[in-house]
């Protein structure tokens, strides 16, 4: 393989990798008072979704309540698969993942309804992320 070749599959290997990342997850611009970013994570290979919901307050949060669902959508229509509730954590930033075991063939959407406490109030923040079950 030459030269030229082996750059050329490093970039397109990078390229890959890149966008792959980038559609991974969806991420809410930072347009919150309390909150400087939330995620809603969602991936399905082989009939198992890995549903995972990341927050991060301003400085002087104290806490970030999470509740996370899972949904199947079916003519348009969401079925609610899973609902994950009363995920808490203590501080400004927010981690948390779990599997789930899915159909193929449908699309389904990940919803992340999170709770930024700071400073003696509080602010709502949601985000959602779309994955195909092939």
């Amino acid at each position: 393989m030459s030269k030229n070749s082996k750059k050329l599959a490093s970039w397109v290997i990078i390229f890959i990798l890149m966008f792959n990342i980038l559609t991974m997850y969806t991420t809410a611009a930072p347009r919150y008072k309390h909150t400087d970013e939330v995620r809603a994570m969602l991936t399905i290979t082989n009939g198992i979704a890995t549903c995972g919901a990341y927050a991060v307050g301003k400085p002087n949060t104290s806490s970030i309540v999470a509740t996370v669902t899972l949904y199947r959508i079916v003519n348009n229509i969401l079925v609610n698969e899973k609902t994950w509730s009363n995920i808490t954590a203590y501080g400004d930033t927010l981690r948390w993942s779990d599997l789930r075991a899915v159909y193929r063939g449908y699309w389904y959407r990940l919803d992340v309804n999170a709770t930024v406490y700071r400073n003696g109030e509080s602010e709502n923040v949601s985000v959602s992320h779309d994955f195909y079950s092939a």
